[in-house]
C-alpha cells in the first residue's frame, strides 16, 4: 500500500523533514526538506508543520501542484519542491491577480530553473491568462541549466500536451516562435524561447520594445543576483538599471545564508596561503 504514496514525512516531534516517494533503496537524506515560512522561519516542531503543511487544501496543493516528474536516466523520478519554491510561486500567482510584476531573489544554485517552469505552468492554467512564456536568456545559460531544464521540459523544441492538458511549444527558430504565438489561447499554452528569438521576431514588426508588443504583459523574474542601486554599472557600464527598474519588488526571497542552512548549495571552502615564507619573515619590518 505505500507504493501508492507521493509523500513522506519524517518527525522526532522536534526535527521533521518531508521529501516525495521514491523507488526501494533510493531514499537519500539530501532529498529530506525542512519547512520554512514564507519569510524563511525554519518548521520543525512536528505539531507546527503538520498546521502549516498537512492542513486542507495545503497537502492537497502539495502532492498535485509542487511535485514533478523528473527524467533521470531514461527513467521518471517523482520530486516535491523545497518550501522556499513553494513560496515564490504562491507569491507570483499573489502578483499575477493584481497584474504587478516583481522577481524572486534566490540563491544561485537553490532550483530557479524549477521554480520557474512550474510557475509558467501553473500560471497558464489559471483563467484570464491567454499567453505564459518562459523565456530564457541562453547567453547565460550554462550547460547544467539546459540539462535541468531538458529534465522537466521534455519538449524545449517539440510541442506535447501534458496530462493536465497543458501545451508546452518549444521555438526552434523565429517562425516558430511566430506560430506559437498564434496558438488557441484556451490551450493552455507555455512557450518556451529564448530573449534573442522573442526580440528577432519583434523587429518584423518594427517594434524595438517586448513590452509594445505585450501591453498588457505582466513580468516575473528569476535572479540570485539582483542589481541595485550600488552595483548598477559594472567597469564597462553594462548595467542601465535596476532589477527593480526591471521588475518592480522582490517577491521572494531566499539568501545564499538560507541556502546553505539547508544544505541547497554548496558551502565555502576558504584556506589561506602565505605568500612569505617563514623564514623571511624574521627580516620583515612593521
Amino acid at each position: 500500500i505505500f507504493q501508492t504514496l507521493q509523500l513522506y514525512v519524517m518527525s522526532n516531534e522536534q526535527t521533521t523533514r518531508y521529501m516525495a516517494a521514491a523507488p526501494k533503496g533510493e531514499l537519500q537524506e539530501k532529498y529530506m526538506f525542512a519547512w520554512r515560512t514564507r519569510d524563511n522561519t525554519r518548521v520543525e516542531n512536528i505539531n507546527e508543520f503538520a498546521k502549516q503543511v498537512l492542513n486542507i487544501p495545503r497537502a492537497h496543493e502539495l502532492v498535485s501542484e509542487y511535485m514533478i516528474l523528473s527524467e533521470e536516466q531514461s527513467s521518471k523520478v517523482l520530486m516535491v519542491l523545497h518550501p522556499y519554491q513553494i513560496h515564490a510561486i504562491e507569491a507570483i500567482f499573489e502578483a499575477a491577480s493584481k497584474h504587478q510584476s516583481g522577481y524572486i531573489w534566490h540563491a544561485t544554485g537553490s532550483g530557479k530553473t524549477i521554480t520557474s517552469f512550474v510557475s509558467t505552468k501553473l500560471l497558464a492554467q489559471r483563467s484570464g491568462i491567454d499567453r505564459t512564456i518562459m523565456l530564457l536568456d541562453r547567453k547565460d545559460l550554462d550547460n547544467q541549466t539546459t540539462s535541468e531544464f531538458t529534465k522537466f521540459a521534455s519538449a524545449y523544441s517539440t510541442g506535447v500536451n501534458t496530462n493536465d492538458n497543458t501545451l508546452i511549444v518549444g521555438t526552434g527558430n523565429t517562425k516558430a516562435l511566430s506560430r506559437a504565438l498564434k496558438l488557441d489561447s484556451s490551450s493552455n499554452v507555455v512557450i518556451v524561447t529564448t530573449r534573442q528569438k522573442l526580440n528577432k521576431a519583434i523587429e518584423s514588426l518594427n517594434m524595438d520594445d517586448i513590452k509594445k508588443v505585450f501591453p498588457k504583459s505582466t513580468w516575473f523574474g528569476f535572479t540570485g543576483t539582483p542589481i541595485f542601486e550600488e552595483n548598477k554599472k559594472s567597469s564597462d557600464g553594462q548595467y542601465a538599471r535596476t532589477t527593480h527598474d526591471q521588475y518592480g519588488e522582490v517577491l521572494h526571497r531566499y539568501t545564499i545564508k538560507n541556502a546553505l542552512e539547508d544544505g541547497s548549495v554548496l558551502g565555502f571552502q576558504v584556506e589561506h596561503e602565505s605568500t612569505i615564507h617563514k623564514d623571511e619573515l624574521a627580516n620583515v619590518v612593521y
